[in-house]
């Protein structure tokens, strides 16, 4: 044992150079779901250390050991997303090689230590443990639960050890079941259960707490509140599917990606079936380490039977980060596997299977950057950060557009592009020329031809969307929210309000009571009255009547839309806009009611004190219009929308 200790330096420095190699790409990498939650926490902790134990927290995870360390980050390099990447990759190496410590402490056997340290850190099941900042919790909470393993003869540091873990993860209370199993294997039940009660009771507590401060948003109590609303018939069959899917993947995309990672495949269950049989049969000969990496891998499954089986069917990047624990143990498992062939049929047979595996990993995990940076694009996309996300669905689609879900990212990138400066006209010919089948891209396709009023399809177009309102509901909907795109890159990017107001008529026509689109046409027909404007200041007389026509027509359409509009919902700006036009056709009284009404709706909008000042003063009411614009100068003005 003791000629071992001079190679665990070099062994180090190997994990982080692989882990450098495979992972240190992440640094260009963004931000992805609840990462900015995580991050704004930072900002109003520092000004006020108390808000850390607030409920209120946008990211109150009921992990505060795992926060704490975020924060500590965020203390040290501020909320940069590269420095966090980098040091997501630097607890996964030292989980890896705790993992290593781990299989040699208690095997006794070097090199089945060193491969099961080196296959956990190149693990593609895993990748969005890594890759995904919030995700950090994981690496940290295995990271405790390796320490405590490590040290098993020393209760009260087992006991501390686990609760740090539970606190930056609760799922790696598992471990403490690992640990009792490995206790009872040495000794006895009895001798096992006496020197790990103490550690057993702080655990209990840990998970309680860890429960008691997470907030109601998150997985795991929205898996409770729902299995609360189902039957044991239902949700036992379930447990069963989620633990043979989650089993199969530890294994279909251990060092490769032969398959979608956000789909379960009808096979993989039959797989994971029989690797199920196959890790209770060392556990039932206890046959060792094989027992204890068997084990390992079914405790490191079990708490995310608790999430529902519609929960992790629906996740974009697949179950990935719930596998990380369990990986630890599967890795342990190829490891034997490369050893026995080292062993039983050659050195170098064993060699050039490493290699090849590494090579694999590599290749796997950069293709799997494309999964990341597409669930950060949907994530800043929520976020509304538009341009962002955008640029995010074009890196994965230059990473590895073989492993995303295409219809769905061009779709949405394209939906993106639509309401932007940008044309999105390549990008869909680039989705249909590579997924011609695609329904949803050809929905977007039919939304370019009714958008267009110079198609002489258009009206071909809406009828058959049109039709979908009844058959197909859904595909009507993303046809509407097209055209609304299309209408607003038209109007706010290239000040074309003609196109946008066709195209917003057309999403009406789907949807009369679409509210967004509603408001957004009644802006268009201002911004369209306020071009003709200007073309009446330089018209002659014969075509000045025209145009003054068409701007009265434009008053009075943004009159209906509005009024429309805010039958359905009351807003301030549409009641601003409202006033204006009224103001416009000298209807006073109807004018400063709808000021009026939307200062109830916003009291701190200058726009509609001033135009009320402007009223009464034209009336003689110098009096009401002094008050007017004193409460003007009262109140910070919002940016006016035109």
């Amino acid at each position: 044992m003791n000629l071992a200790r001079p190679i665990w330096p070099a062994y180090a420095l190997g994990l982080c150079l692989i882990a450098a190699l495979c992972f240190g790409n992440l640094h260009t990498h963004l931000l992805d779901t609840h990462d900015a939650d995580s991050f704004s926490d930072h900002l109003q902790i520092q000004q006020d250390g108390t808000f850390f134990f607030s409920p209120d927290k946008a990211q109150a995870s009921g992990r505060p050991v795992a926060e704490a360390v975020k924060y500590l980050v965020f203390l040290i390099c501020g909320n940069d997303p590269a420095a966090f990447h980098l040091f997501s990759v630097a607890v996964h190496a030292l989980a890896s090689l705790l993992l290593a410590r781990t299989v040699w402490r208690h095997a006794g056997q070097l090199i089945l230590a060193g491969l099961a340290g080196v296959l956990f850190v190149v693990n593609v099941t895993h990748f969005q443990a890594v890759h995904h900042i919030s995700a950090i919790d994981y690496p940290l909470a295995l990271c405790f639960g390796l320490g405590a393993l490590l040290v098993l003869e020393r209760p009260a540091a087992v006991a501390a050890l686990l609760v740090l873990g539970i606190l930056s993860h609760p799922s790696i209370a598992v471990a403490w079941l690992l640990a009792a199993y490995m206790h009872w294997r040495r000794d006895d039940l009895t001798t096992a259960l006496r020197a790990l009660w103490p550690s057993g009771l702080a655990t209990a507590v840990a998970v309680a707490l860890s429960l008691h401060l997470a907030a109601a948003s998150t997985s795991t109590w929205q898996s409770i509140d729902e299995y609360g609303a189902q039957s044991a018939a239902g949700l036992v069959p379930g447990m069963l599917r989620v633990l043979l899917w989650f089993c199969s993947r530890l294994l279909t995309t251990a060092h490769w990606l032969p398959l979608p990672i956000y789909v379960q495949q009808t096979w993989e269950l039959a797989v994971g079936a029989g690797l199920v049989g196959l890790l209770l049969w060392p556990v039932w000969r206890r046959k060792e380490p094989l027992a204890t990496a068997a084990l390992a891998t079914l405790l490191g499954l079990l708490p995310y039977l608790l999430l529902t089986e519609a929960t992790v069917l629906d996740l974009p990047a697949g179950p990935s980060r719930y596998l990380y624990l369990a990986s630890a143990g599967s890795s342990l498992l190829l490891a034997w596997s490369l050893d026995w062939i080292r062993r039983r049929v050659h050195t170098y047979a064993a060699v050039a299977l490493l290699l090849a595996t590494l090579a694999s990993s590599y290749h796997s995990l950069a293709r799997a950057e494309a999964i990341s940076l597409y669930t950060s694009g949907r994530s800043y996309s929520a976020g509304r950060e538009y341009a962002t996300a955008r640029e995010q669905f074009r890196r994965a689609l230059v990473q590895g557009p073989e492993t995303l879900p295409a219809t769905d990212i061009y779709t949405r990138l394209c939906l993106l592009l639509m309401d932007s400066e940008e044309d999105y006209a390549a990008v869909l010919a680039e989705g249909l020329a590579a997924h011609p089948d695609s329904k949803r891209l050809r929905l977007l396709q039919l939304a370019t031809v009714a958008a267009d009023p110079t198609d002489e399809n258009r009206e071909k177009a809406m009828h058959s969307v049109l039709d979908l309102r009844h058959t197909a509901p859904p595909d009507a909907e993303l046809v509407a929210k097209a055209l609304h795109n299309i209408g607003a890159g038209r109007l706010h990017y290239k000040d074309d309000p003609g196109p946008a107001i066709h195209a917003y008529r057309q999403v009406l026509r789907i949807d009369r009571d679409r509210f967004k689109t509603l408001k957004d046409l009644t802006f268009a027909h201002w911004q369209r009255a306020a071009q003709l404007i200007d073309l009446m200041a330089a018209a002659d007389v014969d075509n000045r009547a025209d145009l003054v026509d068409n701007f009265r027509e434009q008053m009075s359409d943004a009159i209906a839309t509005s009024l429309h509009a805010l039958r359905l919902r009351p807003d301030a700006d549409l009641f601003y806009q409202l006033g204006r036009a009224y103001q416009q056709q000298e209807r006073y009284a109807e004018a400063l009611e709808a000021y009026r009404q939307g200062l109830a709706q916003n009291p701190a909008d200058q726009r509609a004190h001033l135009r009320i000042a402007e009223i009464l003063g034209q009336q003689g009411d110098k009096a009401g219009a002094a008050r007017a614009r004193e409460a003007a100068t009262r109140r910070t003005p919002p940016t006016e929308t035109q």
